[in-house]
């Protein structure tokens, strides 16, 4: 599928923009800037593009000249030939008829053509460019798809399982392909249950999820040559066969068989025969880049990454040729600076002049430090940002003499990685795409088909340590202890840390996946109040594990300010607008993208540490409990404590092993993909793949009722839920 854009050059800088957003649902775009280039007749070449295209739009702005004069000429004539049926579509840059009449040479049936609005003041906006190739798609009945490759909801799944039903459920109703196909068109005796799996699909390809399970792309089964590793196996490894597959489920699929469903797999990472880079004699350039906050063992992974660079390039020969560029600050360092901020880096001083780089940093004496020795920083101006795709192609363009890029972050860098790839494929001035290699590091441990993340079960460790520790002060001193930890979207930290302690020291785990109210009958208050009593004439103690986003639905009633009301708590202006922008996401079935606003983490525990404090003073009848007039309640919050120490043993190790196979699939020629240790394998997972959704710990599973067990409170402490269940 082609497209042909036809517009004049004062428009090129919003044309430009909408082809970005619109090239993913169009196909290739044929976009001339408007003159002659000296190489082929400008006349003949668009004539050429013109006859090959499937589709034209025409942006009719205030200016043009002859060159779009002569193509919506030929566009007229092309359309309104017997037998065609395709309607070009007219963009109005200017709100005046004069300005198509002017364009078209007075052509009437060119005047009935659809039209899309664009006006003047749209003309640097990235909403109103994406609003008109949406448009644009949705005349012609085309499927939307995301200029940058990611899903519209970032939150289609929360449980790889379900990734893996969703796809065999496509394969199984859909055989054909035709997801819009009508119901009774695909089998007329469907079940109630299919008729109902077959809308959620609809939904989540509505949402913008793909409809096969897709492989990582591969450059070197594409590359015209390849180059022999010369590493010998007894080095490096085994040589994994381009067909070495890791099944995705350890459960069999039942009857696959007679149902026509395939099991789905991942490609197994390791070392290959044949090598993809470098591609020319002027060596490899390497860039490694640091997104969202530290956790233990990023050194680790930087360390491997250059470790195994730098062997292959000496047995190979390109040792002076190897740049290995570690930007600073993460993100910053590519949106805030004309030039990136980087520096070189290498094993040891040894190897570094041997490769020429006598001043670089040295990574194999950080490998065992906590931290990131190249800083870091969010990924928000290519996930958040009002300019994402500006943003996009400006990085693009500063990487543009980068061969390879690793990424190491969470799941918000891992769609940010993808996004990179995507602008980089559609840049038409690349010799090759930029290959993008992103590995996990998430403290909330909430990225999809990743096992366990690096770093995770060093932060649980210390934060048990942290729990006991907080345990001997509520026991000596009696009190109501709050602990706020990681969690963004799921409660994998909490829940971790709170089984890991002995029964009894931990009364309630609060995690983003399960709701709670503070208030009614079957609230976190009312569940402690059965369960604390003043006890031979001590106070009541314990500790409240809490993660950053166990919001209680009632948040609400406490933005009050009044201060005299029994709901009142130290709220600032930005505390509760954060909570307010909270409680409309979930209004919505939405939720957090990205990090946690600190107004939210600190808004969140001031309304359940002080609310806790001041009704538990108080018995159901809202009368002070004189046993109960010295009750107190206090707050830590070790959650930038747990992620700055530095990494076990086994972080190292596997920091360093993720670092190593990422480099030995990045320079056989695979892109686009996240390392990462999955069952029992180490596999590249497609980043399209990894990008469907956040992990969560499912509510009905054997682990959270582990953790309830655990902690002995109620299985539901929402009153509002558990009142509309029953009807009350």
């Amino acid at each position: 599928m082609a497209t042909f854009f036809s517009y004049s050059s004062a428009d090129a800088e919003f044309v430009h923009l909408v082809r970005v957003f619109a090239q993913p649902s169009l196909g290739e775009i044929f976009a001339f800037q408007q003159s002659p280039d000296g190489s082929k007749d400008i006349w003949e070449k668009m004539t050429d593009h013109l006859r090959a295209s499937d589709y034209f739009v025409v942006f009719a702005g205030a200016q043009c000249n002859k060159y779009q004069q002569w193509e919506v000429k030929r566009i007229f004539d092309l359309v309104h030939k017997p037998g065609t049926t395709q309607i070009p579509i007219v963009v109005m840059m200017e709100p005046m008829e004069s300005a198509l009449l002017h364009l078209t040479g007075g052509m009437a049936p060119a005047a009935d053509w659809p039209r899309i609005d664009a006006e003047q003041k749209d003309l640097k906006d990235e909403k109103a460019a994406e609003r008109v190739a949406k448009a644009i798609a949705e005349q012609w009945g085309l499927n939307w798809k995301p200029f940058d490759g990611l899903a519209q909801d970032p939150h289609l799944f929360s449980y790889e399982k379900d990734i893996i039903t969703f796809f065999h459920n496509v394969q199984r109703l859909f055989p054909d392909g035709r997801i819009d196909a009508p119901i009774e068109d695909l089998r007329p005796d469907l079940s109630k249950e299919d008729r109902a799996i077959i809308k959620d699909i609809r939904n989540k390809w509505r949402r913008g999820c793909p409809m096969e399970w897709k492989d990582v792309w591969d450059f070197t089964v594409r590359a015209a040559r390849t180059t022999p590793n010369k590493l010998p196996e007894e080095e490096i490894g085994a040589f994994r066969p381009r067909d070495a597959r890791v099944l995705a489920k350890a459960l069999t699929v039942e009857a696959s068989a007679e149902s026509g469903v395939k099991e789905f797999t991942l490609q197994e990472a390791g070392p290959r025969k044949e090598l993809y880079y470098p591609r020319s004699q002027n060596g490899l350039r390497v860039g490694i880049i640091v997104s969202g906050g530290i956790a233990p063992g990023i050194n680790a992974v930087i360390d491997g990454i250059v470790q195994r660079h730098f062997l292959y390039a000496k047995h190979h020969g390109y040792l002076n040729g190897l740049t290995i560029e570690g930007f600073r600050d993460g993100f910053l360092s590519l949106s805030k600076h004309p030039i990136p901020e980087f520096v070189v880096l290498a094993p040891n001083k040894t190897e570094a002049g041997q490769a020429g780089h006598e001043g670089a940093l040295c990574t194999a004496a950080h490998a065992h430090e906590g931290g990131s020795i190249l800083g870091t920083s969010r990924a928000d101006a290519l996930l958040a940002s009002k300019d994402r795709a500006s943003n996009l192609i400006e990085i693009d363009k500063k990487l543009a003499d980068l061969d390879i890029l690793y990424v190491i972050g969470g799941d918000g860098t891992m769609k940010a990685a993808h996004a990179l790839y995507e602008i980089s494929v559609r840049n038409k001035n690349r010799d090759h795409p930029l290959s993008v290699v992103a590995i996990p590091k998430t403290m909330d441990n909430d990225v999809l088909w990743v096992w366990q993340s690096f770093g995770f079960l060093s932060a649980v460790e210390k934060a048990r340590e942290v729990i006991d520790q907080l345990n001997t002060e509520v026991q000596s001193n009696p009190r109501l202890c709050v602990v706020q930890l990681f969690g963004s979207d799921s409660g994998f930290v909490v829940s971790h840390t709170v089984l890991a302690e002995p029964t009894g020291h931990c009364l309630v785990a609060l995690i983003p996946e399960v709701n709670f109210s503070m208030t009614g009958k079957r609230g976190l208050i009312a569940d402690l109040r059965r369960r604390l009593s003043p006890n031979d004439g001590r106070l009541p103690h314990g500790i409240v594990v809490m993660a950053e986003t166990a919001i209680p639905t009632d948040a609400h009633r406490y933005l009050t300010n009044n201060k005299k009301s029994d709901f009142f708590v130290h709220l600032t202006d930005e505390e509760k607008s954060a909570i307010n922008e909270f409680v409309d996401l979930r209004k919505h079935n939405r939720r957090i993208q990205g990090q946690t606003r600190d107004e939210l983490r600190s808004a969140g525990l001031k309304i359940v540490s002080q609310g806790l404090e001041k009704a538990l003073k108080k018995g159901p009848d809202g009368k002070l409990k004189k046993e109960w007039e010295n009750f107190r309640v206090f707050c830590n919050e070790p959650r930038h404590l747990l992620r700055a120490i530095p990494p076990s043993c086994l972080d190292i190790i596997f920091g360093q092993r993720l670092g190593t196979l990422a480099v030995d699939n990045a320079l056989a020629g695979f892109t686009d993909f996240m390392i990462s240790q999955w069952l029992t394998e180490y596999v590249l997972v497609p980043l399209e793949l990894a990008s469907l959704g956040r992990k969560r710990i499912p509510q009905e599973g054997i682990f959270w009722k582990s953790v309830l067990a655990k902690t002995r409170q109620a299985a539901v402490l929402d009153s509002f839920a558990a009142a509309k269940s029953k009807g009350e």
